[in-house]
């Protein structure tokens, strides 16, 4: 008879959900409330589990507890998402456009704008550290094993078009030229400027798209004085914008 693999006396695992950065994941059952299920990380680091201990955010999966199984080794009781990976999503579908990138950039600019104000660096964002909900297009951030809890003095040279740049070399977006891409990766940094003093979501998601227009219409060669002043000038209304909301 095949043993029963169980953390303590309270939960019992059904099924492996997936491994991360240093632990597997799995799906379990807790017995205390009965047939509700959660994920259970192990082996884990204590620093992962103090950093997810300290945070709350819908896109990020709650911290239910914590405890050592019978070997010795940590292991992190966490919400369980309704979502997908998003690498798969991705597989059965298409690659994105850079006009379907502004709901992925607003959400991500959410999540991390809330670990910068937690102190949290989070240095491993990649494709695979992305979940999905089917229905709703929810993106969550999952995988906090090499993520840092700082002092809330500390400064975090936090980088935000650094990370996006990670997504894009994993081939997240369809091919880009290495000036679209600057000229991609300088706009993020603007937007998530902005974000950070005033995260007027729907207004960020009309700048993108004017972005993205002014993008293609650049795709023919033309000197490039022409390419980097016509790619500023959007950079230059949104500092602009900025400005007007503070005052």
């Amino acid at each position: 008879m095949q043993q029963v693999l169980q953390f303590g006396d309270r939960y019992h695992v059904l099924s492996k959900k997936g491994q991360g950065s240093y632990g597997v994941v799995y799906v379990a059952e807790d017995w205390v409330q009965e047939g509700h299920r959660v994920a259970i990380k192990t082996p884990v680091l204590k620093r992962e589990i103090d950093v997810l201990a300290s945070l709350s955010h819908p896109q990020i999966p709650s911290f239910l507890g914590s405890g050592q199984d019978e070997r010795g080794n940590l292991f992190l009781v966490m919400e369980l998402l309704d979502a997908e990976p998003l690498k798969a999503f991705l597989q059965e579908e298409r690659k994105l456009h850079l006009s379907e990138w502004s709901d992925v950039l607003v959400q991500l600019m959410g999540i991390f704008h809330y670990l910068q104000l937690r102190a949290v660096s989070y240095e491993d964002l990649h494709i695979g550290n992305l979940l999905r909900a089917p229905e709703t297009g929810c993106l969550y951030l999952v995988d906090f094993g090499h993520a840092v809890l700082l002092s809330r003095d500390a400064s975090i040279n936090f980088g935000f078009s650094r990370k996006i740049l990670q997504l894009i070399y994993e081939g997240l977006l369809d091919g880009l030229e290495a000036e679209q891409r600057d000229a991609v990766l300088q706009w993020v940094d603007w937007m998530y400027l902005t974000y950070e003093t005033n995260p007027h979501v729907e207004w960020l998601r009309e700048q993108w798209m004017r972005f993205v227009v002014a993008l293609e219409q650049e795709m023919a060669p033309r000197e490039e004085a022409s390419y980097t002043s016509n790619l500023l000038e959007p950079s230059t209304q949104l500092l602009n914008h900025t400005k007007s909301l503070e005052e």
